[in-house]
Formats: structure tokens, sequence, C-alpha cells
């Protein structure tokens, strides 16, 4: 594990600054579609949604909400991966942690992929056939959830921490027999 050598990182005022930073980005990156008007009610849904013939707010933002995380996040783990290999390998139990390191960020990135994936391609089908957009909506929302309980479930599998925390939680739980004469 790399530990910051930079105090201010761990600052509160750093916190402070930083959140409503990355809280002001998504929104001002998203403020487009509203002023396109591209987001309207959608009767079926009950609910204001990025409209399906609406091509520009499409495109936006896919972009926006998932080509450019997904770029920037996939750079972020190249560049770790990289930096991993460059260094020395000092011990075989280091390599060990480093490639069990790596397996966990790939499969979190593949996971993160996969979840825009069906949304994509219907996007991309729409303009030209109709088969999917009644059920557009639903089969977006339902990806999400599918792919957010894989990821709930990965968190055991990618922090050890968590893993020791249900553990313990399981085993204090659980009834043992006392044997009584």
């Amino acid at each position: 594990m790399v530990h910051s050598s930079h105090i201010w990182l761990q600052s509160r005022r750093t916190y402070v600054v930083v959140i409503p930073i990355v809280w002001i980005i998504p929104l001002l990156l998203l403020l487009p579609i509203h002023i396109w008007h591209d987001i309207q009610l959608m009767p079926m849904e009950h609910v204001c949604l990025l409209a399906i013939n609406s091509a520009r707010g499409f495109i936006w933002s896919t972009i926006v909400v998932f080509g450019l995380p997904m770029n920037i996040i996939s750079t972020v783990y190249f560049q770790l991966i990289r930096f991993m290999r460059r260094s020395s390998m000092v011990a075989s139990t280091r390599a060990k942690r480093d490639v069990i390191l790596v397996r966990r960020i790939v499969s979190v990135v593949f996971i993160l992929m996969v979840i825009g994936i069906p949304s994509i391609v219907l996007e991309l089908m729409l303009p030209f056939i109709d088969v999917g957009k009644p059920l557009f909506y639903r089969i977006s929302d339902i990806t999400m959830v599918i792919a957010m309980f894989i990821l709930s479930f990965m968190l055991v599998y990618i922090t050890p921490q968590v893993k020791e925390i249900l553990v313990r939680i399981i085993k204090r739980d659980q009834i043992v027999p006392s044997n009584t004469h």
C-alpha cells in the first residue's frame, strides 16, 4: 500500500473544498441537457427523464455520465498498473499483493463498464428500430440495479477489511450449543 506524503490531503479544509467541487462539476456538465429541455415527463414511468428522441441529450449524457468517468478511471488504473510493474519487486509477498490488487481493480472497472453497455446498445438502436422504446427506461433501470447488487457483493471480495467485519458479525450471531450434564 502506498501512503501519501502530502499531509494536506488529509486535512479537513481539503475535504471542505473538494467535496463541493466534486458536486458542482457534474451539475455543470449536465446543465446543457436542462438548458436544451431534453428532460421530459415520461407519463408511463411517472418521472422526468431524458427523452428517448433527444439524440443530442443522449450523446451528451453518455459522454458525461459514462464515457468521461470510465476514461478517467481506466487511465488512473492503467497508470497504477504501469507504476506497479515499473517498481522493483522487493519480495514475493509484495508481488502477490500487487497481482491481487490489479485483479480487484480490473474486476471493478469491468463491472462498471458492463453497467452501461445495455443502455448504450439500446440507445444506439433506438433511432433505427422501435423494438426497445417502450422498455428502454426499465431495461436501463434493471441493469443499474443488478450491477449495484453485484458491486455490493464484490465489496466483500475486494475489501478484506469488510470481509473480516462480516465474518466477525456472523460468528458473534451464531448460537453455539453448550454441553451441560
